[in-house]
């Protein structure tokens, strides 16, 4: 497993704390980009609003996950919040089940 799967499988571990679903699955996270030569990690994400009150702990817990798991000189995380907006289609299958449960 690369250093890009490893971080997307870190990822997973994020629940969003309004609905209690992983961010993956909700849709929020966008892209990750990992130069692997420069230990460079990119995160791009769409907040589900873009005055979500949780986006400071939800970074703070992707870094230390991510710091914990993997040795990278640097870490970046980009929220889109003006340009484009958040979509129940963005939810997983699984999400959605979850949520009709």
């Amino acid at each position: 497993m690369n250093l890009k799967d490893n971080v997307e499988e870190c990822l997973e571990n994020v629940v969003d704390t309004c609905t209690h679903l992983n961010i993956v699955d909700m849709g929020i996270v966008e892209a990750v980009t990992v130069d692997e030569a420069k230990k460079q990690i990119d995160i791009t994400m769409l907040p589900t609003t873009p005055f979500c009150m949780f986006l400071n702990s939800i970074e703070s817990e992707i870094e230390l996950l991510i710091k914990n798991y993997h040795e990278f000189d640097g870490f970046t995380i980009n929220f889109h919040k003006s340009d484009r907006v958040w979509t129940q289609e963005r939810l997983s299958v699984a999400a959605v089940n979850r949520l009709l449960s």
